[in-house]
């Protein structure tokens, strides 16, 4: 059942949303109905009550944007677990908190946000949930600007994982109020966002809860990619290398390029013009030195537990890459800032 404000909205509308349905399943004939229905009866209900009640007149703009996209996620089948499961955890915690916001341009800012919501779902080691509280957070302090509002969601992608997302984010995060950019990225209210943003670019492992003095050594930060078997990337041992200014990584004919920092690591597949780099020297023309269970490399030294036999390695000037014979990932060892 939905609410008695939807409920009429759908009604003075009904010719209309039949239309699109049948439209759609006429596209679609596989549409998940009754995902679509629950969706309507939750999510989107609870939308359209928050902003009518906010803004009186505009829940049938909303209503029919939501309406909608609903049917497009339907026809992709979204709805219930996995990826769907976030979609909608996001729309009923973080969308009725800013009604004004979202009737100002319910196309775009719904859409937005579930695309975004699809995109953290879908991306191995990203996390939706985190996006969604960080949102939720700080989303009421900008609602008044559509333009910062989206500002602040690709801040917040990239402190929840995406990566590859880094250099976007952080020119953004200098055009929202500096409390915001520091409260997203965990450092202290008390702190100067100038300062703040300095070390980030200076340095990706560089993390603003725990300060520089992580950052002053040699340790193993973090791994990307996985066998395919276990829901990862690469179907068999990968190799990597450094190439202009990014790490490629290549499993049997995969080619990648990686992109790694404090809050996560992403992998999309490289262009099929780009040049490969050349499979990284495992011993880095002997500045890399690797002991049972361990490896010392730009002055420092970390323990490794059941490290295996180094397969190839590269380095960026932040970032040392290794594959070694245990295991189908990238290990990814933070360098001290030069």
């Amino acid at each position: 059942m939905v609410s008695p404000v939807f409920a009429q909205l759908l009604r003075s509308g009904r010719e209309h949303f039949n239309a699109r349905f049948a439209a759609a399943r006429r596209v679609t004939p596989g549409l998940d109905a009754a995902g679509f229905t629950a969706f309507l009866a939750g999510p989107v209900d609870g939308v359209v009550q928050a902003v009518e009640k906010a803004v009186p007149g505009r829940g049938a703009d909303v209503a029919q944007a939501a309406y909608d996209l609903a049917l497009e996620l339907a026809g992709q089948r979204l709805f219930g677990g996995g990826r769907g499961r976030w979609i909608e955890a996001g729309w009923q915690q973080l969308l009725p908190g800013v009604p004004g916001l979202i009737a100002t341009d319910p196309v775009r800012l719904l859409g937005a946000t579930t695309n975004a919501l699809h995109t953290l779902a879908a991306t191995p080691g990203a996390r939706p949930g985190e996006w969604i509280d960080l949102l939720t957070r700080f989303g009421p302090v900008v609602a008044g600007d559509a333009a910062a509002w989206l500002a602040l969601g690709q801040v917040a992608a990239w402190r929840a994982g995406l990566a590859h997302f880094r250099a976007p984010a952080l020119q953004l995060a200098d055009s929202l109020p500096p409390a915001v950019a520091l409260g997203l990225v965990g450092a202290s209210p008390e702190a100067a966002w100038s300062d703040v943003a300095a070390h980030l670019r200076r340095d990706p492992w560089y993390d603003p809860a725990t300060g520089p003095a992580a950052a002053g050594r040699l340790r193993l930060a973090g791994t990307a990619g996985a066998f395919r078997g276990f829901g990862g990337a690469f179907v068999s041992p990968p190799r990597v290398a450094f190439h202009a200014d990014h790490f490629q990584v290549q499993s049997g004919a995969d080619r990648w390029v990686l992109t790694a920092d404090a809050w996560g690591a992403t992998l999309h597949r490289a262009r099929p013009d780009e040049p490969a780099g050349e499979p990284g020297d495992p011993a880095l023309g002997g500045r890399l030195r690797v002991r049972a269970g361990g490896v010392a490399f730009a002055g420092g030294e970390v323990n490794v537990p059941d490290l295996g036999e180094v397969t190839s390695a590269a380095a960026s000037a932040t970032t040392l890459a290794l594959t070694t014979t245990l295991t189908h990932r990238v290990l990814l060892f933070a360098l001290p800032p030069r």
